[in-house]
């Protein structure tokens, strides 16, 4: 009987499978549907939204990817892949909301990219709905009130 690895090959190959599969499925389609909003208000929601849903889906890969990380280099090129594929989407937002005019005062596209990567991360959900025992959607509207707080100009 063939085994996972016969499909495969090593671990890496199959982490990055399980990998391509969750941007596919569902981050990508998603992340270009929040990234078109017109509304910064609706951009942000979608944010708080795709990582619900990354996290709710796919936590057990960004746990695997991270542990293993720690002693496997090919592991911790994937788990870096995850990291630079997230602060790269993250980055598009704030830099849309920049261009529109949305960000607080004071804020620019970098800053509200590092409020955005801290408040929208595994981390973040882990705290908050692994230990602490809030709901996803819970955890998405906090999400989405506190990216809305932080990042945009009061009007």
């Amino acid at each position: 009987m063939p085994t996972v690895y016969f499909h495969f090959g090593a671990k890496t190959a199959i982490v990055s499978y399980l990998i391509d599969q969750m941007e596919a499925e569902d981050i990508v389609p998603l992340f270009q549907k929040s990234l078109q909003q017109a509304n910064p208000l609706r951009m942000l929601e979608g944010t708080a939204h795709i990582a619900r849903i990354s996290c709710e889906r796919w936590w057990d890969v960004y746990v695997l990817v991270r542990s293993a990380g720690r002693a496997d280099p090919a592991l911790s090129d994937a788990s870096k892949k995850l990291d630079t594929g997230r602060l790269y989407g993250l980055r598009l937002f704030a830099e849309a909301l920049d261009r529109g005019g949305h960000l607080r005062s004071g804020l620019d596209a970098r800053r509200s990219t590092d409020i955005l990567w801290a408040l929208a991360s595994e981390d973040t959900y882990q705290r908050l709905v692994v230990e602490r025992g809030w709901t996803h959607d819970e955890f998405e509207t906090w999400l989405g009130k506190s990216l809305k707080r932080e990042l945009l100009r009061v009007r």
